[in-house]
């Protein structure tokens, strides 16, 4: 039977030598990467490899941003929530089956420049286009530091 958590793990260290970092799961298997100034957390848990980042404190926002936050429809394992622990918005993506590297690096490409829009979205209160115009950025192009959690 194939388990899941080897091969997210096996992901995420290869990941760390693409990007030339060291990167040091926590007996808890969690750790944070953090793209350019964008902190994304990473945690292995059941056989579910859950990536999540911050985007804004939900309690700072108008229902407005609340509303227009969480009817973003992204991608079929990318939506957001609010951290019912930090009440901050959150963009999410789950990963639930086996997954080769090169449609990982993609999707958290993805995952990183949809971040980013939205929260530029956020800052600028912009939730009445459709938010169709972002680039997806590469990892590999990005700055990235490996934090222990």
């Amino acid at each position: 039977m194939f388990n899941r958590e080897n091969n997210f793990v096996s992901l995420i260290d290869t990941l760390g030598s693409r990007l030339n970092i060291s990167i040091i799961m926590s007996p808890q298997n969690t750790c944070c990467l953090i793209f350019d100034r964008d902190p994304v957390n990473f945690e292995i848990r059941n056989n579910i490899l859950y990536v999540y980042a911050p985007i804004f404190s939900a309690e700072n926002c108008d229902s407005k941003v609340l509303y227009g936050m969480l009817q973003e429809n992204h991608l079929g394992d990318v939506f957001t929530s609010i951290s019912p622990a930090t009440k901050d918005l959150c963009l999410n993506m789950v990963v639930t089956y086996e997954c080769e590297y090169e449609l990982f690096e993609k999707n958290l490409s993805y995952f990183v420049s949809k971040l980013r829009e939205l929260k530029e979205r956020v800052k600028e209160n912009s939730f009445d286009n459709d938010g169709k115009n972002s680039s997806t950025h590469s990892v590999k192009d990005m700055i990235v530091t490996a934090l222990p959690v």
